[in-house]
Parts: C-alpha cells; sequence; structure tokens
C-alpha cells in the first residue's frame, strides 16, 4: 500500500507543479530508457541497465577523482591506501609474490534498512564475489586480481586448487582486523582499484552481509562445494536479491515494475546528508518505442531521453532541449556469432541443414563466418545511423587505443566475396539447400535493429533460399537468452570497466571472456598472450601483443566490428548537474544524487580534461 500511495504523491505533485510552475515534476528526475534493469544484486549484474540502479543504491570503498581515470578519493574507506602511507605492502609465500592492501572502513554509514556498516560487510560482499560465478558475470575481474590473469572463473581457482585448496585461497583473500578490511592479492595491484574498488564497478558495491544471508544469499559457509551449492545461473532472479537490494547509497529501492518502471526514492539516512539541490525521486521508464518517448520527451514528461542517433534530427532546434556530444565512448559493439547453441532454442528453427533451420553448430564452419563478416556494410551503417558520428571499426578494441588498435580492415563491405564463401560453406550444401534463421537485438535500440536489418538484407539478397529474420527482445529476456545460448547471432556491446586495452581483449577474445565464454571459439594459447597483454609495461610490447590477438581474432571471424562511435546524449534544459565520467559516458550512466531541476543552473557539467571535444547546445 505503502509504495501505492508513493507512486500518486508523485504523480500529483508533478501535475501541480506543471499546472503553476515552469518545471514539472521539479523533486522528480524522469528518464526514457529502452530497457531495464535485469537484477538489483550487485553480484550478479553486469549490464548498463542493471549499472544505472546500482549506481544509485550501492556504493564501493573508493570513487575516481574528478576528471581522471587513475586517481582516487575515499569513499566508504576513509583512506586510498598506497605505499607511501604504509596502507599497501608487498610480500611472498609459497605461491607467489603478493600485495597486501588495507582499507579503513568508514564509520557512521547506513544501509537502507537500518544496519550500520562495519568491515564484515566489506568481507562478505568480496568473499561472495568469488564463491558466486554467475555465466556472462564480471567475477572474470576478481579472479585476476586476487589470484593472477591466468584465473579467470571460479572453474580455474578450484581445478588449480581442488575443493578445498580454493576455499582457503578465497577465505584468505579478504580479511577483517578491527575497522580495516586487507585484500590479499597475488594478481595485478594495478588493476585492483580500477576493475574492483571504484565507483563505476558496481560489482565491487558493498552488500549488507546480515540482511543478505537472512534473505537467502550465500551464508558465508565454506563446507559447500564450490561451483555448485551457490553459483547463480544465467537469469538475474537467480539470486535472492535480485529485486531487494539495501545499499548504503543515496537512494534506495521505492518500487520496480518489471518491463514497465523503476522508481527510487531519498534516502533520508544518507551518511553524505542532503544539503545543497537533489531531487527526491528518479524514475526510469522503460519505453521501447520512439515515437512514445520523443513525444513524452517533448512535453515535458521525460527530463533525460534515450535518443537514437538516426532520429537526433527531429529533436535538433527544438526549444527546452539540451543535447551534448563530441565525447570520446570508452565502448564498442559487434555482432556476435556463437558457435554451439541450444538444440532447443527458437533461433535456429528446425535445427538441421534442410534449408528450413540451421544446425547447432552453424558458425563452426568458417566460411559461413567470413560470409557474414563481408555481408555488412560497416561504412553505410556509420554514414547513415549515427549521421557521421562514426568510423567503422577495425577489431572489438576501440580507436581510441590508438596504435594498440590493429589498424587495418580485414573485411570490407563485398557480397562478391560473401557470396563466395557462402557458396563453398559445407561443401557447397549450403548454397543449395538454403537455410532460415533469426537474428536478435535489444528492443527499442533501432541502431542495432538497423544494423541486423542490413546484414539480413544483404545476404536474403545473395540467394532465394537464404531466410533471415530480425527478432527483438525485450533487456531483460535478452541477457539470459544470451548467457544460455539461445541466440546464434545478436548484437551486444561492450562499456569499459577500466581504461586499458586488456579490457576489451578479454571480454571479447579470451575463451573464459564474457562474449568468448558464450561464443565457443578461444584457445589456451590466445589466453596466455591476453595473460600477457594484462602484464604488458612496455607500450611497444603491449601493441604488439594486442595486434596478435586482434589478427587471430579477426582471421577467425568470430564476430563482426561495428563502429566507434563519439558520444551524445539529450536531457531538458531545467536538468541541472549532471556529468559523466569516462566509466558511464558509454553507457550514460550517471549519478543522480548530483542533478536538479531549475530554470537556471550550470547545465551538463562538461569535463573537457577527460573529453576534449565534449560540447553542449540547447535551444
Amino acid at each position: 500500500m505503502r509504495k501505492s500511495l508513493l507512486v500518486l504523491t508523485i504523480l500529483l505533485v508533478g501535475v501541480g507543479m506543471c499546472a503553476f510552475g515552469q518545471v514539472p515534476y521539479p523533486g522528480t528526475l524522469r528518464i526514457g530508457a529502452i530497457s531495464e534493469a535485469v537484477t538489483l544484486d550487485p553480484v550478479n549484474a553486469y549490464d548498463t541497465s542493471s549499472g544505472q540502479q546500482l549506481l544509485q543504491i550501492y556504493e564501493g570503498l573508493l570513487a575516481y577523482a574528478p576528471s581522471s581515470i587513475t586517481e582516487y578519493v575515499p569513499w566508504l574507506a576513509t583512506a586510498v591506501p598506497s605505499y607511501d602511507n604504509g596502507l599497501v605492502v608487498a610480500g611472498e609465500d609459497d605461491f607467489g609474490a603478493y600485495t597486501l592492501v588495507t582499507f579503513p572502513i568508514r564509520e557512521g554509514v547506513y544501509f537502507h534498512n537500518g544496519n550500520v556498516l562495519d568491515p564484515g560487510d566489506v568481507e562478505y560482499t568480496f568473499e561472495r564475489c568469488l564463491v558466486v560465478d554467475p555465466a556472462g558475470g564480471p567475477q572474470w575481474m576478481a579472479y585476476n586480481v586476487f589470484f593472477g590473469l591466468d584465473y579467470n572463473s571460479l572453474a580455474d581457482v578450484v581445478d588449480a586448487f581442488g575443493q578445498d585448496g580454493a576455499k582457503q585461497k578465497i577465505q584468505e583473500a579478504v580479511e577483517v582486523s578491527g575497522n580495516n578490511v586487507t585484500f590479499k592479492l597475488y594478481g595485478p595491484f594495478g588493476l585492483f582499484y580500477s576493475s574492483l574498488m571504484n565507483d563505476r564497478t558496481y560489482w565491487g558495491y558493498i552488500v549488507d552481509k546480515a540482511y543478505s544471508i537472512t534473505n537467502g544469499a550465500w551464508p558465508q559457509d565454506f563446507d559447500i562445494e564450490l561451483g555448485v551449492d551457490w553459483k547463480m545461473g544465467p537469469e538475474g532472479a537467480a539470486s535472492p536479491l535480485y529485486d531487494i537490494p539495501n545499499g548504503t547509497g543515496p537512494y534506495m529501492l521505492n518500487l520496480w515494475l518489471p518491463v514497465e518502471q523503476v522508481i527510487l526514492e531519498k534516502f533520508d539516512g544518507y551518511w553524505r546528508g542532503w544539503d545543497g539541490d537533489h531531487v527526491d525521486f528518479m524514475i526510469t521508464f522503460n519505453i521501447s518505442e520512439w515515437s512514445t518517448r520523443r513525444t513524452m520527451f517533448e512535453a515535458g514528461d521525460l527530463d533525460i531521453c534515450y535518443v537514437p542517433r538516426q532520429y537526433m534530427g527531429q529533436l535538433i532546434g527544438t526549444e527546452g532541449l539540451r543535447t551534448v556530444f563530441g565525447y570520446a565512448a570508452a565502448g564498442n559493439s559487434g555482432v556476435m556469432l556463437i558457435n554451439d547453441v541450444n538444440p532447443e532454442s527458437q533461433f535456429i528453427h528446425s535445427g538441421q541443414l534442410d534449408g528450413k533451420g540451421v544446425p547447432p553448430d552453424f558458425m563452426n564452419d568458417i566460411d559461413v563466418r567470413k560470409a557474414f563478416h563481408y555481408a555488412f556494410d560497416a561504412a553505410t551503417y556509420a554514414e547513415q545511423i549515427y549521421l557521421g558520428e562514426a568510423v567503422p571499426s577495425y577489431s572489438q578494441l576501440p580507436i581510441i587505443f590508438g596504435d594498440a588498435v590493429y589498424q587495418t580492415y580485414m573485411y570490407g563491405f563485398d557480397l562478391e566475396k560473401a557470396e563466395e564463401h557462402f557458396r563453398k560453406a559445407y561443401d557447397g550444401q549450403l548454397w543449395d539447400l538454403g537455410f532460415k534463421l533469426t537474428l536478435e537485438y535489444n528492443i527499442g535500440n533501432d541502431m542495432r535493429r538497423v544494423s541486423m536489418e542490413i546484414l539480413e538484407a544483404n545476404i536474403e539478397s545473395l540467394n532465394p533460399k537464404f531466410d533471415l529474420d530480425v527478432v527483438g527482445l525485450e533487456w531483460a529476456s535478452h541477457l539470459p537468452a544470451y548467457q544460455s545460448r539461445q541466440m546464434m547471432v545478436y548484437r551486444s556491446g561492450w562499456g569499459a570497466d577500466y581504461i586499458h586495452p586488456y579490457n576489451f581483449i578479454q571480454p571479447y577474445y579470451h575463451s573464459q571472456g564474457n562474449f568468448m565464454r558464450v561464443q565457443g571459439f578461444g584457445t589456451p594459447e590466445t589466453d596466455a598472450l591476453i595473460a600477457q597483454i594484462g602484464l604488458a609495461t612496455d607500450v611497444a610490447e603491449l601493441n604488439r601483443l594486442c595486434h596478435e590477438v586482434q589478427l587471430w581474432a579477426l582471421e577467425g571471424a568470430y564476430t563482426i566490428p561495428m563502429v566507434d562511435p563519439t558520444g551524445r546524449t539529450w536531457e531538458r534544459t531545467w536538468v541541472q548537474g549532471r556529468w559523466f565520467h569516462s566509466m558511464g559516458a558509454s553507457s550514460g550512466n550517471f549519478k543522480a544524487y548530483d542533478v536538479w531541476k531549475a530554470v537556471e543552473g550550470p547545465g551538463f557539467i562538461l569535463d573537457n580534461i577527460l573529453f576534449p571535444g565534449m560540447a553542449s547546445e540547447e535551444w
């Protein structure tokens, strides 16, 4: 009842202000999005839609310093550990060299349910992170820093040390002493803060131990069998905490209506207080249809709106709108080809090479993969859909990484070569029999839809027996379908967890990476090269290794490169104080605590240190 009344109050307040004031819904930030959260449990979240909500609800031990990707400020910790302040020390044991990193934990911080944060919550958070390894999840980074770059999954740890040894390693990884928490790292200390500790990596957000255990999460019991008893499945709802978050952040969950909206409300007990200008509520509406979002945005019913790049001409010059653009986005996307899909998948139809479907291992034929690559017109896509605000990608390493990118186009748009490879596939049988296949994207992302329609049209133009269709799924269905290998061809993308080539090379190309683990083309030899990329300190050697891995992936034709765009975001001119950090710019994620609504104010806070080309225009 309380939640229903609160929703009604929000609507009534908005109506009153629309009638008598210049800024509608003055205490409520209203966002028009195209996808919803999959889970609100940090340990099970690895998508930007979930991240936008988690960024408001939970917090980490550190935060990025303003205009920096290498410096940090204390957050739930009271100091940034370093060698200089004695909170970082090096050591060595039978397992190898390690680094001990100690965090003093901030006192007087409350979770949303009133429990007080203590060091035990921090220990529980990271031990649980190491025990729970969901499919397609972020835990690979934790294994990298705790155990070394050769460890990318819980299975790697158990294989190396056995059940008992793995349990001991996890227990020793995080220890509490008084008000301090000490982490024992056998992996690169340089990746620790950037991949686990900051305010943009929500899998490092601190959860309430007592609350989590009471509600059915891992009971901090090391008698379990690792990898079995507490391994989350691909569905976000597999976690008992997926829809009952309890963080220390400035906003807490008020209502989540799946597929429709998420409402967050101000947490009065927030440790940083509420002095200054803020909003009391943040509502994220899941509106997949562009025309509906556009109407609401222009009418003032949305403050921030996702605008597909191909439609921006419809809004340029519209009174009351602001657009921010020209900033480098640390992210990219591609068309993923999966080697061995679920035989029961609806996307492969008959499941046979009979002209009515495709077999589950259809993409195991390299000629099929190369034909798909040659059939995509990246240059036209960049120009017509991104209106020139993008360039074709060389590979899955974004162009912002400069000389680390293998800057040779392996596959230009060439239908003659596409036909050549289709004719060779399956010893000529495929061309004679034809095939039927569904291509998938997430509903509301019209740019992804169009890319798949380009691929569909070009391939079908080659042979009347080739029958493809393009289907969209809601994000909450898309992500589990990908993780459980239901789709054979789908569009996805990657936003940086931290700024280093390894953070793109690993998920796209490592056998245990977020994408490649599902695609199924990884090799031990390539994994070894990728580990060297994470450790390389010489720039020339780093670039050489990156080139070698990209060349392997391009020659294998595993993922179709798309485009490298610059960023663009849209808001009403009454939105004040919003800003991006480079880790959130590619997704548009931001902290609502910094935002308020008023006729006059600073507008969007441009950061020309991190984003030299960032600019703003309003009407």
